[in-house]
């Protein structure tokens, strides 16, 4: 799974699940801004 994969599954399991990024970001235990990153950088290119 490349990052394009990982940002697309992160997307959609969270609207799936109804919950917002910085909700997400508390139950990972990291930043709001991690996250961001995260789906930001997969969205970009295939790593980081």
């Amino acid at each position: 799974m490349d990052m394009n994969d990982f940002a697309g599954s992160v997307k959609e399991l969270r609207k799936r699940m109804g919950i917002t990024q910085k909700e997400l970001a508390t139950a990972a235990k990291v930043s709001k801004r991690t996250v961001e990153k995260c789906i930001t950088a997969g969205q970009k290119s295939s790593s980081f």
